[in-house]
């Protein structure tokens, strides 16, 4: 413990060291500038760009307009992560800006992965600065040139610095809400519904599903999560349609059988190449009001690398004081002595 200690007080006075001594102390004052550029271009591009598009193309006043997405600005410079700022995003699009949720719900997951100008602008200076740190020549068309290139491509590669890549592996689905039925504060109810498919051609291992939306954690959480590998065929006997359920594991009752999914945990869950699943979510009510969960961010690895992608599949629903729990479904009650029922 104390050798760590003593080690990671002394790491970064090495590392500055083993950079001033190679390049020399001279450098610090073009890396000085290089930030200075940075960060000049981005307030700019904030200032000028952004807010010409506010004033002109959508009539709002550009100060209103960041005064109100205070929240999720705030929540973006602490994490450095777009997909730990969707939630607070989508929410405060809902809230203070007025945007009916279907289109927030699917233009905000989607631009949290494509819209990178701010990174596209960051990584042309970038390569700028280093064409000058190393005495390569750069004529004024050729700078144009690289500028270009790299807004063009950077959106498409969808990287993000300093995190997990923006994946693709996930068959594309259309936005799908489960609509939960109103139940009380402290009781749960089951959701099999977030559909995954591995398109690629390389098999990936779960890391974890998060929640995107309103209300999560004050209103509503995950207590339970695992892979459901059986997607619901009706023909065998683990075949299990998806929905809302008030038992755990879930299980109906079809064609004279008792149906119920072959459940995995989720963390390190292997998806072959063509392979398809369900995730089982068993969801807590926590206090009264409404919830709202467009999407789910999936963390995976893949080939030595991790990824995240927004699948728009959720649920929403209302926790309400007094309100009647939960019933089992007839289809689910001839099945209750194989399974939990949920309260």
């Amino acid at each position: 413990m104390w050798r760590a200690r003593v080690q990671s007080v002394n790491h970064q006075p090495t590392v500055r060291r083993g950079v001033t001594s190679r390049f020399g102390y001279h450098l610090l004052q073009p890396l000085a500038a290089y930030v200075v550029v940075v960060l000049g271009a981005l307030l700019l591009h904030v200032v000028v760009n952004l807010s010409a598009i506010l004033r002109f193309a959508v009539g709002i006043s550009p100060w209103l307009f960041f005064s109100r997405i205070k929240s999720a600005l705030v929540t973006a410079f602490s994490t450095s992560s777009s997909s730990a700022t969707l939630p607070t995003a989508l929410a405060t699009a809902e809230k203070n800006l007025g945007i009916p949720a279907k289109i927030a719900g699917f233009v905000l997951p989607i631009g949290s992965t494509m819209c990178m100008n701010g990174t596209a602008l960051f990584e042309g200076v970038t390569v700028l600065f280093l064409a000058q740190a190393f005495g390569v020549d750069l004529p004024l068309a050729t700078q144009a040139v690289v500028l270009v290139l790299v807004v063009a491509v950077l959106p498409s590669c969808s990287v993000h610095l300093g995190g997990p890549r923006s994946g693709h592996a996930f068959a594309q689905v259309y936005g799908t809400l489960y609509g939960v039925v109103t139940i009380p504060p402290g009781s749960r109810v089951g959701w099999l519904g977030l559909f995954l498919k591995n398109v690629s051609d390389a098999p990936l291992f779960i890391e974890r599903v998060e929640p995107n939306g309103r209300g999560i954690g004050t209103v509503i959480r995950t207590v339970k999560m695992q892979a459901s590998p059986n997607l619901g065929y009706l023909g065998g006997t683990y075949g299990m349609p998806g929905g809302i359920y008030v038992t755990d594991p879930p299980v109906a009752y079809i064609g004279g059988i008792c149906h119920s999914p072959n459940l995995l945990p989720l963390q390190g869950f292997r998806l072959s190449p063509g392979q398809e699943m369900r995730v089982w979510m068993v969801l807590e009510a926590v206090g009264p009001g409404r919830y709202r969960v467009p999407s789910h961010t999936v963390t995976y690895r893949q080939e030595g690398a991790t990824y995240q992608q927004v699948v728009p599949v959720g649920y929403e629903g209302k926790v309400e004081p007094g309100a009647e729990p939960p019933h089992p479904d007839p289809s689910e009650r001839p099945c209750l002595d194989q399974t939990t029922v949920l309260g």
